[in-house]
């Protein structure tokens, strides 16, 4: 009888926590603070692999082509960044945002831009993009 429970208490346990982890989904964070502590602490640490995923790149790319990614960023910033600055932003109507936020470190810069939509209870990622040019971000704008 106490395995009964103990399996029992068990597959309870698992069952409370799933609502958790279905709450949680790509690109939407519960506010603009949540979004930007998310990606200034990943893109700071070079974490790329779970920032393209969490913003809606998941979906979008295989393991390998992450891998890529990750190869050829970290090779053209082999250091952590230290500096963190917003470039641009233009708010739209209805709650959507655009921005160009910048990290660098010594010269060398990374360029990251976002278009997010603030909704009554959630913040939602609609586009990003993450690159080493800032014309390449700049012309998103």
């Amino acid at each position: 009888m106490p395995r009964l429970l103990i399996a029992l208490a068990a597959a309870l346990a698992l069952l409370s926590a799933a609502p958790a982890r279905a709450e949680e989904r790509d690109s939407v964070f519960a506010d603009d603070a949540a979004f930007h502590a998310f990606v200034d602490s990943h893109i700071a640490q070079r974490d790329f692999i779970p920032l393209i995923q969490k913003l809606g790149g998941r979906d979008e790319y295989t393991p390998e082509q992450l891998q890529g990614v990750l190869r050829q960023f970290t090779s053209i910033y082999p250091e952590d960044f230290s500096h963190r600055a917003t470039v641009r932003t233009r708010m739209l109507e209805s709650g959507f945002r655009e921005e160009i936020i910048t990290y660098w470190n010594d010269l060398d810069y990374i360029w990251f831009y976002a278009i997010t939509h603030q909704r009554e209870n959630d913040l939602v990622v609609i586009s990003f993009a993450l690159n080493s040019s800032y014309e390449a971000v700049a012309e998103r704008f």
